[in-house]
């Protein structure tokens, strides 16, 4: 299996997804779960800056993982706000 290559293949896919829809840049959901971390990597590989991360924990939520989620956006360099979703 040839991982370098199946990465620049979903970056490809995400760019061109975006240009696709008239954006620059993506919003996504950071959990601090691996799913999510991949995502966020991938996205910051294909757009660069064009990369906004929200954290929304809840009480079922752990520390964890929010800080999991933290410290990918400190190592991605990514913009990020937490929203907590508690009461939604």
């Amino acid at each position: 299996m040839d991982c370098e290559k199946i990465s620049q293949t979903l970056c490809e896919f995400i760019q061109h997804k975006v240009k696709d829809s008239g954006l620059n840049g993506v919003v996504l959901g950071l959990s601090g779960g691996i799913d999510s971390a991949l995502v966020a990597t991938l996205c910051k590989k294909a757009l660069g800056e064009n990369v906004f991360a929200l954290l929304m924990p809840t009480k079922f939520s752990s520390q964890e993982n929010l800080n999991d989620a933290l410290k990918l956006c400190q190592e991605l360099n990514l913009k990020y706000k937490i929203i907590e979703i508690q009461d939604i």
